[in-house]
């Protein structure tokens, strides 16, 4: 199986099971939606303001939008877990909200956020190295200098991103371990994590035509964001279970 290959039964997973996928985010995301767009109607004339004095933000505003965004992840992780789930053991919503699987939830928040450590190390080491380039040139080797650090930074990402289902099914897979199970698809991985970036650059793109509503940039926003997520972890389990079926062979 190739990268694309691996991107479209990602697509497949989640638009041939939709029913599924509504049924295990629907009620959800809908939740995150309605905060999300209270949160504009009350906060989005601000948005444009320039705060020379951190001190003169209201306190409204930081504490909503620090709400706001910790709801977002909890409920992300939460999708995220069941949908995992649902991929790999056949776990169906059996109410209208799928189970928290709480243990699940955090042992996921966990691996995430070592993931997130190891994307921040190379981050830094890629800026050290590139940003004198950047500053010396111009677009080409600023454009350049991304994609120098996103394509590199992606593949190192999809090569551990089967910790996560692991942590989702409870399986027990570290980072170091889900390096090695997928040295045998590496080509593969990389060209999915190419063609995925490519996808959200795209879907990125489409989101600056609603950029002169505020209502409409966070409602185009958040079915993208649905779309990106159900299909990200989905590109997840695919490579769990490719790299589970060649380390079986």
């Amino acid at each position: 199986m190739n990268g694309f290959q691996i991107l479209k039964t990602a697509i497949d997973d989640v638009f041939k099971n939709l029913t599924d996928a509504l049924a295990i985010s629907g009620l959800l995301w809908i939740a995150v939606v309605a905060a999300q767009v209270v949160f504009v109607e009350k906060f989005g004339g601000m948005s444009g303001l320039e705060i020379d004095d951190p001190a003169s933000v209201p306190v409204g505003l930081i504490k909503w939008t620090l709400l706001l965004n910790l709801a977002t992840l909890a409920i992300s992780l939460w999708v995220a877990v069941a949908w995992h789930r649902f991929i790999i053991l056949g776990e169906r919503a059996i109410s209208v909200v799928p189970p928290m699987n709480g243990a699940r939830v955090l042992a996921y928040l966990r691996t995430s956020l070592l993931i997130g450590v190891i994307v921040v190390v190379i981050v830094l080491a890629a800026s050290i190295v590139l940003s004198p380039l950047a500053m010396s040139g111009g677009p080409s080797l600023v454009v350049f200098g991304y994609v120098a650090l996103i394509v590199p930074m992606t593949y190192v990402v999809y090569r551990i991103s089967p910790a996560l289902p692991a942590a989702a099914i409870g399986n027990g897979m570290g980072i170091v371990d889900a390096w090695r199970e997928t040295a045998p698809i590496k080509a593969s991985v990389f060209q999915a994590g190419l063609f995925a970036t490519l996808a959200g650059f795209a879907l990125q793109q489409v989101g600056v035509l609603f950029a002169f509503n505020a209502l409409l940039a966070t409602l185009y926003n958040l079915a993208s964001g649905w779309v990106m997520l159900m299909v990200g972890v989905s590109v997840f389990s695919t490579i769990y279970k490719l790299a589970n079926h060649e380390s079986a062979r």
